[in-house]
């Protein structure tokens, strides 16, 4: 079946409108998609990111494809699984697979009528194999596939080297580029230099990913790539850029030597940015601007129960070093559904105090594949996948509902300032009118 295939159509779906990814404040490039592309040479492949709005039945009727194939969160599930209704409608014979983080986690979900093969974990591997050989999928590791009529889980496959794997493919991507931003800044790329984090959060899934190994790039290849990004602001989207000491000072030489000039962002833990000040100041000299920060909450007893592994007094040791240093610290929390009024209180001292105009703000989720997903399983009550945004309570808030979501509104209205809130308003508006569009289109 896979032999004749020659025109590949990846696709993004589109967020929804709930909470703040919804509403598009982030809109990052979908990398895995670009690399899952550059594994497909020979193949005539497009990407549509329908996140701006693009009309995904025209773009069907117009191209034709072979196959598609689709990759999203846990937020996309249901986005995903219309999309496949209404291409297999438009092309009966046309071949499907799915993959992506929610695809890895919980791949159940998209054992549905239509879908071919679903690629859990990493997926240049499995693609490239699939094509070399199409007719003996059972030696494949890390796919699900239909054989008379059933599906067929094969192994888990174990993460390659990071070296392995190919360029992405950001030239398919090129009418979506200049929208692309994470909150703040403007046409951030994003670049992996490594995978993985030897630290165990409850929260966080990615350790899942690659087997729980902490896996890195060549620095040479580091180099090269960032040297062929076009756009000027860098987003490092490693699980924690900087645990490696010798390796990023190392690549922060060789960005110098090079004499490559960006604009860098990464996130990193508090006690990396103490451990290591050199590292983040040679960083500083070769453009580093912001530091991502999981301050996740205000107090001991809830960095405790998280698995953080860091302490308050960390925390703001980090605050004071990177201050020294002159780095942008946006700090992420990450609200408790249990949380009380004086929780509430509390963080948003902090911020004033310390002045962290720049924080984010989600709801603790138990998300697919992390330890928070097994412990908090049985207080789950809301099962619709839409909601699964971190914006949204999927288990019991110990406040009244509607009282809670007032106190966790009120974080951001308040604490964000009227700068930064006129920057994101027009991305809003004009992502709402798109999405409206689309909705219109989809009637017509």
């Amino acid at each position: 079946m896979y032999k004749n295939i020659n025109k590949v159509l990846l696709v993004y779906p589109p967020n929804g409108n709930s909470g703040m990814i919804g509403r598009n404040v982030w809109m990052l490039e979908p990398l895995g998609l670009e690399y899952i592309a550059a594994a497909m040479p020979g193949k005539n492949v497009q990407i549509i990111d329908l996140r701006f709005g693009e009309n995904f039945e025209k773009r069907i009727r117009a191209f034709k494809p072979d196959l598609i194939g689709f990759s999203g969160l846990t937020i996309h599930v249901n986005p995903i699984l219309k999309l496949i209704k209404l291409a297999k409608e438009l092309l009966p014979d046309l071949a499907i697979w799915v993959g992506g983080h929610h695809a890895t986690v919980l791949p159940q979900d998209f054992d549905v009528p239509g879908v071919d093969i679903i690629i859990m974990g990493e997926g240049c591997s499995s693609v490239r194999e699939i094509f070399q050989s199409p007719d003996n999928l059972r030696v494949i590791a890390g796919i699900a596939y239909m054989h008379n009529g059933k599906r067929i889980y094969n192994p888990k496959r174990i993460h390659p080297s990071l070296d392995e794997l190919p360029l992405p493919r950001r030239v398919l991507t090129k009418q979506y580029r200049r929208r692309y931003h994470y909150v703040w800044n403007e046409n951030r790329a994003l670049v992996r230099t490594s995978m993985g984090c030897p630290f165990r959060c409850t929260f966080c899934s990615t350790y899942n990913l690659t087997q729980g190994r902490y896996l890195t790039r060549n620095i040479d290849m580091v180099v090269e790539e960032i040297k062929s990004v076009q756009e000027k602001n860098i987003f490092l989207v490693d699980d924690e850029s900087m645990i490696d000491y010798p390796r990023m000072m190392n690549l922060a030489s060789r960005l110098k030597q090079c004499g490559v000039k960006k604009r860098y962002y990464l996130m990193a833990r508090a006690d990396s940015v103490i451990n290591h000040p050199d590292l983040f100041k040679a960083w500083k000299d070769i453009g580093l601007e912001g530091i991502d920060v999981g301050f996740e909450t205000y107090n001991d007893e809830g960095l405790l129960a998280l698995n953080k592994q860091e302490t308050k007094a960390i925390i703001f040791k980090a605050l004071e070093v990177a201050k020294r240093l002159g780095l942008k610290i946006e700090p992420m929390f990450m609200i408790d559904p249990r949380s009380t009024v004086e929780d509430f209180t509390s963080i948003k001292k902090i911020v004033i105090q310390e002045k962290l105009w720049r924080s984010a703000f989600g709801i603790l989720t138990p998300l697919p594949g992390s330890q928070l997903w097994e412990d908090r399983k049985g207080e789950i009550v809301e099962n619709n996948w839409d909601l699964w945004d971190c914006e949204h309570s999927v288990v019991p808030t110990s406040l009244p509902e509607s009282e809670f979501y007032k106190h966790y509104q009120r974080l951001s209205s308040d604490l964000i300032p009227l700068i930064d809130k006129f920057k994101i308003l027009p991305r809003y508006l004009l992502n709402k009118a798109l999405n409206k569009l689309q909705r219109v289109t989809e009637i017509f």
